[in-house]
């Protein structure tokens, strides 16, 4: 019996894995979180208009890779894969390293989320 991806609902028929974790995401839909989570997480930062909905997303550093997305630990694994086809862990436009990562973070700390 197949599972279903928790984003779109549809059969899962090739399993996508991150590391020795499969997940429950369809490929379709991993790519698409790839491409837009982090482009989608920096507008809703750029243009907040609830500070506890602010508070919330600058609460935990910026999301980087796939396993920000979902909320796993995944040491080490920069790429996703799907069959044969593989594809990289890191989210389109979000920072390039740890260190960036941590300015950013840090940049957004600042932000007095009760002038929302």
């Amino acid at each position: 019996m197949n599972s279903c991806c928790i984003v779109c609902w549809e059969d899962i028929t090739t399993p996508v894995t991150y590391g020795e974790t499969t997940l429950k995401y369809c490929f379709s839909c991993v790519k698409d979180e790839i491409e837009n989570h982090y482009p989608r997480w920096r507008k809703s930062v750029d243009q907040a208009d609830c500070a506890a909905s602010l508070r919330r997303m600058i609460s935990k550093p910026p999301p980087m890779t796939f396993a920000d997305v979902c909320g796993m630990t995944v040491a080490n694994e920069v790429r996703l894969r799907c069959g044969v086809e593989t594809i990289g862990a890191k989210l389109k436009g979000s920072p390039e390293d740890e260190s960036q990562r941590q300015k950013l973070w840090e940049e957004l700390s600042k932000i007095n989320c009760d002038d929302v």
